[in-house]
């Protein structure tokens, strides 16, 4: 047979083309022809027909999912270019609604349930009425910042201003700290006080609720732990839920709340000792979370299931000694083991796999 043929290519030659492809079959019929297979070469020859018009069909269906893709590529593109802005906007607002909610829940006992709407005004209530000895507003403001009422107005007006429509869950405190930027000098000082306190709540809440899972469902007890320290963390456990959970918040950043919040420098170091002992165990119960996870998450998420089953490689050997995490501790470890930028993903995959999304 003549020199081009689609039948012997070795590996080291260009994949088939389709040009290759009906060179080949022409190839064919002429041999056929010279061999006087007269039947064979008309079967042959109708046969490369219906393959070029499939080849054809198929370039003009690759050609049309090309256009698609480039036409929902820059609608992606117009639609960022519009929401960008607005979420910036309201950055500043959606913070100063968490920082409410989060202030408030912490402040009022757990006893007390907060309900959806008007949290300011069920703290306060709450203030009226409890022992001062046991206010933890005035603790917050104590370590932080004496509030008055400037920060009432400056939040009421940034709420009013810029009136949220919705209210995600994850804020990026980030931009809320360039957004204040762009503020008056007196306000940014006004709002970054409402924005310490936002991060204290979200921390020691944080902190409440490891530390309960650890002592009840984990069964971790033992002379290493500072009782008093362990009974004070536990007692900032909120019912955070009624408030549709926390801002995410790292561990060590956490810890530097942590601090100004106990403000005791002879014993910070037993409360420093729990909070870093839990997260070191949590860690390798989180790596086996993301081993189990890996069969039934969708490939986009790879990124953070990369990260999260670091924190068990030797999952095989450790894993049937290990605890079961639930979503609620999985979800608050996420911003202690993976990078910021990969928060949101993390959190999404817990809630994947115990189903609630």
């Amino acid at each position: 047979m003549a020199g081009r043929s689609f039948f012997n290519v070795s590996e080291e030659q260009p994949k088939p083309t389709k040009e290759t492809l009906l060179n080949s079959l022409e190839d064919l019929e002429n041999e056929l022809k010279k061999l006087g297979h007269v039947t064979l070469e008309e079967q042959l020859k109708e046969l490369r027909k219906h393959v070029k018009n499939v080849l054809e069909n198929q370039e003009e269906e690759i050609e049309f999912l090309r256009n698609k893709i480039l036409s929902l590529e820059k609608e992606v593109k117009r639609q960022k270019a519009k929401t960008e802005p607005l979420e910036k906007a309201l950055a500043l607002a959606q913070a100063t609604w968490a920082w409410e909610k989060h202030l408030a829940r912490f402040v009022v006992h757990s006893s007390t349930r907060i309900y959806p709407s008007g949290w300011n005004d069920q703290m306060q209530d709450y203030l009226n009425e409890t022992n001062k000895e046991h206010d933890r507003f005035d603790r917050i403001q104590a370590k932080l910042t004496k509030w008055t009422h400037h920060h009432w107005r400056v939040i009421k007006n940034v709420t009013r201003e810029r009136n949220c429509m919705v209210h995600p869950n994850l804020i990026d405190l980030d931009l809320v700290e360039s957004e204040i930027l762009n503020m008056s000098p007196k306000h940014q000082v006004l709002l970054r006080d409402m924005l310490e306190e936002l991060k204290m709540t979200a921390a020691l809440m944080k902190f409440g609720r490891l530390a309960k899972h650890t002592r009840t469902e984990l069964g971790v007890h033992g002379k290493e732990w500072n009782q008093c320290a362990m009974n004070e963390i536990i007692s900032w456990d909120c019912k955070f839920e009624e408030i549709d959970g926390l801002q995410n918040i790292e561990h060590e950043e956490a810890k530097e709340y942590l601090t100004k919040y106990v403000d005791d420098p002879e014993n910070i170091f037993h409360y420093n000792f729990i909070v870093d002992s839990i997260k070191e165990a949590n860690g390798q119960r989180l790596g086996k979370l993301a081993w189990e996870m890996e069969s039934k998450i969708p490939r986009e998420y790879s990124d953070a299931l990369s990260y999260l089953k670091k924190l068990l490689p030797n999952s095989h050997d450790k894993s049937k000694f290990l605890k079961d995490l639930n979503v609620t501790i999985a979800t608050l470890h996420v911003p202690d083991f993976l990078p910021k930028q990969l928060w949101k993903h993390g959190i999404e995959i817990v809630e994947k796999y115990f189903g609630l999304t």
